[in-house]
């Protein structure tokens, strides 16, 4: 299980803008925590959250992943770490909505809807059966016709990645005289970030935090982020396959069924 994006909320709330130091100092202290619930076996606290709940949490962070794209799609800027603050600035900033970017996005959507319904076309069908659904067993199938399907499947589960490379190839075509009519992610910083233990003092301005002082400010966020975490990784299990919401929901469309996807994404 990764890093996901109600975390990732969770943890802006809790260093206040303090900077990356009080994260990294956050995001150790809750693997402690979870290292520690699960020596203990804290874990059985899982089983008094009831099925409702876990359910309406998953159906929560789906409106807050949904509603942190909507600025990306219109091309504002925009965002929040709450769901009233998002939707406040997206409606602050809706008259700066950018053509290009909304026509580049709503014509990615359709061609997603498009390929996944592809995706259900089937050559062979009983002529007789009123199910649409029903097949040809494949031995009734001609070569010519399971080919055809298998491509007509292939093209609709790799849907996300036909739109994510096409429209890269597009950005780069566009940006070869300049700044294409879009947003684009641009330049990302070589490399990976150093490993180490995370600092524990940091200085702002003439005032120095030291540990005591930056687990204070990050308050009961301290014990909060390591519970969502478990409470957000059990509904991803039970309700998906494997890493975030988002990424899992992209994993599923993409006919993902089962948690060996991981040995091949790396997550």
């Amino acid at each position: 299980m990764g890093p996901t994006a109600m975390v990732s909320l969770v943890t802006y709330q809790a260093v206040k803008g303090y900077g990356p130091e009080f994260a990294n100092l956050l995001s150790f202290l809750s693997g402690v925590i979870q290292i520690l619930m699960g020596a203990f076996g804290l874990g059985i606290m899982i089983d008094f959250i009831s099925g409702p709940v876990a359910s309406g949490f998953t159906s929560a962070v789906a409106i807050i992943i949904t509603s942190s794209q909507v600025k990306d799609i219109l091309g504002i800027s925009g965002g929040g770490a709450t769901f009233v603050k998002m939707w406040a600035n997206i409606l602050a900033n809706i008259h700066d909505t950018k053509l290009p970017d909304l026509l580049f996005g709503m014509c990615c959507i359709v061609v997603s809807l498009t390929l996944r319904e592809i995706a259900k076309i089937r050559v062979g069908r009983k002529g007789d059966d009123s199910d649409s659904t029903s097949l040809q067993s494949s031995s009734q199938l001609t070569c010519t016709q399971r080919v055809i399907n298998q491509v007509f499947w292939l093209i609709g589960t790799s849907r996300n990645c036909v739109i994510v490379v096409a429209s890269g190839f597009i950005g780069y075509y566009m940006s070869r005289d300049g700044p294409p009519p879009f947003k684009i992610v641009g330049a990302l910083p070589p490399g990976l970030p150093e490993v180490g233990f995370p600092s524990l003092h940091v200085e702002r301005g003439n005032v120095t935090y030291g540990f005591f002082d930056m687990v204070e400010i990050m308050g009961s966020g301290i014990f909060v982020t390591p519970l969502i975490a478990v409470v957000e990784n059990i509904a991803v299990c039970k309700a998906f396959l494997s890493g975030s919401i988002s990424r899992s929901a992209v994993q599923s469309s993409s006919g993902v069924r089962t948690p060996l996807v991981g040995s091949y994404t790396g997550k």
